[in-house]
């Protein structure tokens, strides 16, 4: 719920941007065309007074566009960056928790298995054991896992732990 909310917030702010952007620009390209700025508002006020506010609508949404034309390819590289370095952040469990829907914790591992292994291990066991429950093979488990980002090593421990038990 909180990362649609900040997914919410980031194209909000991006098309708030856009319009802003744009809106300086259209204004400008008016305001020279015309030949000043007086020009460029008296011009505004009459499309605004003329068609009954249409005409700044029409305004807003070239202003739009041109800002989304301007701003996009500064955006979308500099929030791919954010979120490669947010995902970077977090730990391989965290990653599986959030997005495995078969995770529920300390569910398939018994307690006694429990104390000479690490959190991740526990993890990863779970996983494993739940994908198989489902009928998931060992190789849609392993490439699900990779996806995830845990490394070949942790996936193959994990394997030997649930084969010698």
């Amino acid at each position: 719920m909180l990362r649609e909310r900040r997914i919410d917030d980031k194209q909000a702010l991006f098309h708030i941007l856009s319009f802003l952007v744009g809106a300086i620009v259209v204004f400008s390209y008016l305001s020279v065309i015309s030949g000043g700025i007086n020009n460029a508002v008296a011009i505004l006020i009459g499309l605004t007074i003329c068609t009954l506010g249409i005409g700044l609508v029409i305004f807003a949404v070239i202003a739009w566009l041109v800002g989304m034309i301007i701003v996009a390819p500064i955006w979308f590289p500099v929030l791919l960056y954010l979120n490669r370095n947010s995902a970077r952040r977090e730990t391989s469990s965290d990653r599986l928790q959030q997005e495995s829907p078969l995770m529920t914790p300390n569910e398939t591992v018994p307690r006694q298995e429990r104390s000479s292994l690490t959190p991740n291990q526990i993890a990863l066991i779970e996983y494993m054991r739940k994908g198989s429950s489902y009928g998931w093979s060992n190789s849609q488990i392993t490439n699900r896992l990779k996806v995830q980002g845990w490394s070949d090593e942790d996936i193959e421990s994990a394997e030997r732990i649930i084969s010698n038990r």
